[in-house]
């Protein structure tokens, strides 16, 4: 077995792919591709072809591409970490990891994405309304972590 995955380097949703990688012990089966998307590799019409899309995140496992950080995660956890507690057969369970793995990709990300894009550009956009709404999106991580889930 060998999957092929394009990532690339710095990439918050590449580096999702790689932390599942690794808790799950298949790096040895990962056949890294580094892509860079500063160089339009991403738009190489053999990328396109894979990856209508052209993002990263992609894998390759035996001719199954797919996209999209957590749908690679869930996949890899799914194939290859038979009861592995990353992904419990346990619907509740597993609901609690799909309402975070879902909030990290609607909420959290984008407000992380605006927050830096503004400061990486130095766009001068309303930080005290981002910072409030940020505020009360932390405080409901918070209960996450203090949930002791």
């Amino acid at each position: 077995m060998t999957i092929n995955f394009y990532y690339m380097m710095g990439s918050p949703p590449c580096s999702t792919v790689t932390m599942t990688i690794a808790a799950l012990g298949i790096e040895s089966e990962i056949k890294y591709h580094s892509v860079d998307c500063m160089a339009d590799e991403h738009l190489k019409p053999e990328y396109i072809k894979m990856n209508p899309q052209h993002t990263v995140p992609t894998i390759e496992d035996d001719g199954f591409v797919l996209c999209e950080s957590r749908a690679i995660s869930r996949y890899l956890v799914n194939k290859y970490g038979k009861g592995s507690a990353l992904y419990p057969e346990d619907v509740q369970a597993r609901a609690v990891i799909d309402q975070r793995l879902d909030f990290d990709l609607g909420t959290l990300y984008s407000r992380f994405m605006e927050y830096y894009v503004s400061m990486s550009c130095n766009n001068l956009i309303c930080l005290s309304v981002l910072a409030e709404s940020d505020r009360i999106k932390f405080r409901y991580i918070q209960t996450f972590r203090y949930a002791g889930q």
